[in-house]
Order: structure tokens, then sequence, then C-alpha cells
């Protein structure tokens, strides 16, 4: 899945002299619009995907809200998320990947250039 634009629009500038320019300014939080997510949240758990085409953009990994209390009240619904995960993170470092941020939820992972596979 990739990250939809959440936002767009365009400001015009002057500049002294009278000069012009607009500037586009795209807001999609700090995810780049090519950015893949490969575990995300489902209707009834979380959805893994693995697509060879994810190799060389910013991957996103997904996490639930509150962890605790789905072991309390899902717990194979917690196992489901501990597992698509686990392979989501093998996955990712197996490819030489490195994890960047987390931010509203999500891991952020990007191409680690220096892993020497």
């Amino acid at each position: 899945m990739t990250i939809s634009i959440a936002a767009c629009h365009q400001t015009a500038y002057t500049l002294n002299g009278g000069w012009r320019w607009l500037r586009t300014t795209v807001n999609v939080g700090r995810y780049p619009l090519t950015a893949c997510r490969i575990v995300r949240s489902g209707p009834d758990g979380p959805i893994l995907n693995l697509p060879d085409t994810a190799l060389n953009r910013t991957i996103l990994i997904e996490v639930p809200g509150n962890v605790q209390r789905l072991k309390q009240d899902a717990f194979p619904q917690a196992e489901d998320w501990r597992y698509a995960q686990r392979a989501a993170f093998r996955w990712v470092f197996d490819n030489c990947y490195m994890a960047n941020d987390f931010v509203d939820g999500t891991f952020i992972l990007i191409p680690n250039d220096g892993c020497g596979l």
C-alpha cells in the first residue's frame, strides 16, 4: 500500500524586485510518498504483505495502539500481530534495512546502503 497525499496546496511568494514563484507543499506526515506499508491493521487483525516491489523504498510497519489491552482482550489477535511483525522485521533486516523512526504507531525503516550483502 502506498501512502496517499493527505493535503496539497500552492503558496505564492513575492521576492524583492517583484519576482513571483509558486511552492507546492505536500503534507503526508513524515512518510515519503513512495513508502510501502508491509504490516497494517485489517478488520480481523494484522495484514502482512511482503512484495519484492517494496525493496529500495521506505518501509512502514504498523503497531496496534494498545498492545497490553489487546493481549488481555484478544490474545489470539495479539499473537497474530506478534507473528506478522516478526516476519516483517526479519524480511526487512534480511534485505539490508535499518529502523529510522517510530511515528504515530508505525516503525519507519529505510534501506541501509552500508549493509554489504
